[in-house]
């Protein structure tokens, strides 16, 4: 229904998903700061003539189900990646052109610091090398390297 509840079981507040989509957006860019973000909107509801007539406000409430929001976000994204790498097998009389990491590199090479294995096996001149990304420039440009 577009919602997301505070706890699984009698939850007592349900968040607009695309509020928790705005809040996580926001978070990104500003320090996360739950208790201002709840009292600001505890102040903004207030002001249309709403009342929040629990003692601890909405605060812990707003928390578990923002939580709870980004771990399935989260979950949704890493079964997206994996479902995209083991549905790209490249066809086998096609030999890769730059050899891929090895799983040791797990650690240094996260799936989240480099492209996935699909779109280094579909364009490996773009993504194939190890070191694809230079994250020591200068002035915040990504450097692409073959």
């Amino acid at each position: 229904m577009g919602y997301f509840p505070c706890a699984p079981l009698g939850p007592t507040l349900a968040v607009s998903l695309q509020l928790l989509s705005f809040v996580q957006q926001l978070f990104m860019r500003i320090p996360p700061n739950t208790s201002a973000w709840c009292e600001s909107l505890e102040a903004y509801l207030a002001a249309m003539g709403y009342k929040v007539d629990t003692k601890e406000g909405i605060c812990q409430r707003f928390s578990n189900a923002y939580h709870w929001y980004c771990i399935l976000e989260t979950s949704l994204d890493e079964y997206v990646q994996q479902q995209l790498q083991e549905s790209a097998s490249p066809p086998s009389n096609i030999p890769s052109a730059i050899p891929l990491p090895s799983s040791s590199d797990n650690d240094v090479f996260s799936s989240k610091m480099r492209p996935s294995e699909y779109l280094r096996q579909h364009c490996p001149l773009c993504f194939g090398g190890q070191s694809w990304q230079n994250n020591n420039s200068e002035h915040g440009y990504v450097t692409w390297w073959i």
